[in-house]
């Protein structure tokens, strides 16, 4: 079994909300850059070699990385989840025998990259699963489904747990076998941490018209306090002193376009002048947002193909990344953004832009593929398969390649 666990996909709840906004004004704009528009095009049709000089260290050897050193782990059986900017690195992993039998049992591990210590955070038994993870100076925060094996199954929990105390405790719990939480357990919550506080968009009640409502709390770690921050806004992340998170545009509740917002003292202000269908998106923590999004031709989105064009938007303009051609299957997706490096997906294959270079990375070939990669502002990280996994058609990825943002060129 390929476990693929990364990135929470939110187009799905679009279509069962409606958001009540009172927020007006914006001054953001739309703008494609024909020096970026089907960067990938410009990339390594080949992917990203690499070479191992006379010392034994393996370097990249495509022209705007060339010679950055790379570090390669062993990861058969296991898939990353976060890592912090202090070097820590989350993943999940099972056993050889539960992966003949189809049925793993999850442990949740934490693992300092620096010195190789390894400690076991958690696990869970088949078919309970740990698919999603995040982790800062002081935090662990994690999902696991309660039975189902599916991705972003609404029957989970969020647990924390201290880094400091070793302290493990329940944030969030919906259990669709309890009356209660039959709404709640429609959909897991989109988490993001940040310091002590984190964000959960949960799914609260039904409407008079049969449409969920859901709210977006903050959680104190520490103290245990829940607050509410907005209400019908869906996968809220942490800026600099304010949240983005993703609400209705009421102008094309048709087509069920979406709007990014900022949200600040439960002040909404929308950072696009126009709605899109937007798939998916990540944030930098300093207001950058990229996302996958594209604009109907109808109102009949299920009969329209998926474009999920690739949009960097930053200080309220959106530049055109990536855009689908009518050859290519559906797009880009995945999004992964730090300061120095936005992350994606396309074809199976895991591309890098460097925002200062404004130059984009194959981080892999077709063969090569990936399950799983994300970046901060220390790392970037991507999961593949190795020659030998490729020789022998087996499908799962089995190798972790990890870059340090500081030995990148500057010029």
């Amino acid at each position: 079994m390929v476990k693929t666990r990364m990135h929470i996909k939110i187009q799905v709840l679009l279509l069962s909300i409606v958001i009540i906004l009172c927020a007006s004004g914006c001054d953001g704009k739309a703008s494609d850059s024909p020096s970026l528009q089907k960067a990938t095009e410009e990339a390594s049709s080949g992917g990203v070699s690499d070479f191992v000089n006379s010392e034994g260290v393996k370097y990249l050897s495509e022209s705007a990385w060339k010679n950055v050193p790379v570090t390669t782990l062993d990861f058969a059986r296991k898939v990353p989840l976060a890592i912090s900017e202090d070097g820590m690195l989350v993943w999940v992993e099972w056993t050889e025998e539960d992966e003949k039998l189809e049925k793993e049992n999850d442990t949740l591990v934490v693992c300092n990259i620096k010195t190789g210590a390894k400690e076991t955070i958690a696990s869970v038994n088949y078919p309970a699963q740990i698919y999603f993870a995040l982790i800062n100076e002081n935090w662990i925060v994690w999902i696991q489904t309660l039975y189902g094996d599916g991705f972003g199954d609404g029957s989970c929990a969020v647990y924390s747990y201290n880094r400091s105390t070793k302290e493990i405790n329940l944030c969030y719990k919906a259990d669709s076998k309890v009356e209660a939480d039959s709404v709640s357990s429609r959909r897991a919550p989109n988490p993001a941490l940040k310091g002590n506080k984190l964000l959960l968009d949960v799914l609260s009640g039904i409407s008079e018209n049969g449409r969920t409502i859901n709210i977006c709390y903050e959680y104190d770690l520490e103290s245990g306090e829940r607050k509410e921050i907005a209400k019908q806004i869906l996968h809220p992340e942490f800026e600099d002193g304010y949240i983005i998170g993703m609400g209705q545009d009421m102008s094309n509740t048709d087509k069920d376009y979406s709007i990014l917002y900022k949200i600040d003292n439960k002040e909404l202000t929308p950072l696009m002048d126009k709605g899109m269908y937007i798939y998916d998106f990540a944030t930098d923590g300093h207001g950058a947002v990229l996302y996958t999004a594209q604009i109907f031709e109808t109102s009949n989105i299920a009969e329209e193909e998926q474009k999920r064009d690739l949009y960097l938007m930053k200080n309220g303009e959106s530049t055109l990344l990536d855009a689908k051609t009518s050859e290519e299957v559906s797009g880009s997706s995945w999004p992964s953004l730090s300061e120095r490096i936005a992350m994606w997906r396309f074809d199976n294959c895991p591309y890098a832009y460097d925002r200062l270079l404004k130059k984009v990375i194959r981080l892999s070939d077709d063969e090569q593929r990936t399950s799983a990669f994300l970046t901060n502002d220390s790392y970037i990280i991507w999961t593949y398969r190795s020659e030998k996994r490729i020789k022998e058609n087996a499908h799962g990825t089995d190798a972790l390649n990890i870059i340090s943002i500081s030995d990148l060129p500057i010029n």
